[in-house]
């Protein structure tokens, strides 16, 4: 234990003087093996993978959900499908923090009634979901970090924001705002999947489709059809649907 202490500290200084951060980390934990398809990942055997090998294939986010779908002290088997896996479920639950933020309302909420998982009312049953969620969530971390149970529960909110999204859950705009600060929450500061870079790109992103959609709307009121359907088409293509509506025009990733 000694020499592990010793070397673990060496480590932190090591890191500290890299990085500039002090401390580099709060908490050390011990990982279970990690396989490389079912065989112990050894550098005798020549079967390893360095995380610059894996970054150079998937985003640092990507491999991040991957590790956290298991529990941090079982073994994992490391494989091109895991990856392929995380990455096609990292990107469900990126998009629907996206749009999450993007639906956030911010004025004050409403007053709401009390959460009944068995009573027969949408809005009442649906608030009772929420709430069992969030327990969830805390409970998950609380139990040794369970990041698998944490996940299965994150993805819940995946199908309640999209469902609300679609019109199919009868949430009011206030209940659904808390429901997606939760969500965001744990996506970011909890599970850390959301990078500041990414941050600062989600926020460019909502800048910039508010000047397009601002130049469509003046192309509309000038009668300049085509340009504004040229618009849309182009941002179809490009994975951004546009919804119009009385209240205006509005967007969402559609892949």
């Amino acid at each position: 234990l000694h020499k592990e202490y010793r070397r673990q500290r060496q480590m932190c200084i090591r890191d500290r003087c890299h990085t500039g951060c002090s401390p580099v980390v709060h908490h050390w934990l011990h990982n279970g093996f990690v396989n490389i398809d079912g065989e112990k990942m050894s550098k005798s055997l020549g079967n390893f993978w360095t995380i610059k090998e894996i970054l150079q294939q998937v985003d640092a986010m990507v491999l991040r959900f991957a590790l956290i779908n298991a529990h941090y002290r079982s073994p994992i088997d490391m494989n091109e499908v895991l990856l392929k896996d995380a990455e096609r479920n990292y990107n469900r639950v990126l998009e629907c923090y996206i749009n999450a933020l993007k639906g956030m309302v911010t004025e004050s909420p409403v007053a709401l009634p009390q959460p009944d998982i068995t009573s027969k009312q949408p809005l009442i049953k649906s608030l009772a979901m929420l709430e069992k969620m969030g327990e969830g969530f805390a409970m998950a971390m609380d139990d040794d970090f369970n990041t698998p149970i944490l996940i299965a529960h994150l993805f819940d909110g995946v199908k309640i924001i999209n469902s609300a999204k679609d019109g199919k859950e009868g949430l009011t705009a206030a209940d659904l705002s808390k429901m997606k600060k939760l969500f965001s929450d744990f996506v970011t500061d909890i599970l850390g999947l959301i990078s500041t870079k990414a941050k600062a790109k989600n926020n460019l992103a909502e800048d910039v489709m508010e000047l397009v959609l601002k130049l469509r709307g003046n192309a509309k009121k000038n009668k300049d059809f085509s340009t504004a359907d040229l618009i849309r088409d182009e941002l179809d293509k490009a994975g951004i649907k546009i919804k119009d509506s009385r209240e205006g025009s509005n967007w969402e990733i559609s892949r």
